[in-house]
């Protein structure tokens, strides 16, 4: 049945799982016009786009993602694929600036929260800013995730591991106190 949306979004899952993104435009495409501008099903059409361009966001993409956008602005992978289309183009800052406001939304258990972590790290390290984690208990998962792992020695409990970060940021203040005010350590 040509409107059965149900069927033709399963059929564009179905295939873009399948790593057949070309056939999966097609479905979505037709989903999207019978939809009558689902977010969620606009920004999963673009998605397949994006994935058949080889990951490059082209412009019928952002046109699809704006679409999305517009019905609701919180829709994540719209907004996700505007800021790598944003960052494909040069546009670096814009495209930190979204993924940090939408890291600063994103409930810490989201599917896509560490898709916008690697770009803002990935960001991060084009700018030569290096990721400094101040950790505690061995530094766990995010000990990976960090250039420089700060990690307090043989302490299991929090309040000891807190009591040698306050030490660790207050020495980090200070020496950027006395770089910027050399006169107020004169």
């Amino acid at each position: 049945d040509p409107g059965d949306l149900d069927a033709w979004v399963r059929l564009g899952r179905a295939l873009f799982a399948a790593g057949r993104p070309e056939e999966a435009v097609e479905a979505l495409r037709w989903a999207s016009r019978i939809s009558g501008g689902n977010p969620d099903i606009l920004s999963y059409y673009g998605e397949a786009m994006v994935r058949a361009a080889g990951g490059n966001v082209t412009e019928p993409a952002v046109e699809i993602f704006l679409e999305a956008a517009a019905a609701d602005p919180s829709e994540p992978r719209a907004r996700f694929y505007l800021a790598l289309a944003d960052h494909q183009a040069g546009r670096r800052e814009a495209a930190l600036a979204a993924w940090q406001q939408m890291a600063a939304v994103t409930p810490a258990d989201a599917a896509w929260r560490p898709a916008v972590e690697a770009r803002i790290r990935q960001v991060a390290r084009e700018r030569g800013v290096k990721v400094v984690g101040l950790l505690g208990k061995g530094g766990g998962a995010v000990r990976e995730l960090v250039d420089i792992p700060i990690v307090v020695p043989r302490a299991q409990t929090s309040d000891r591991i807190q009591e040698v970060h306050i030490k660790i940021l207050h020495i980090a203040i200070e020496a950027v106190e006395r770089e910027l005010f050399p006169t107020n350590y004169a």
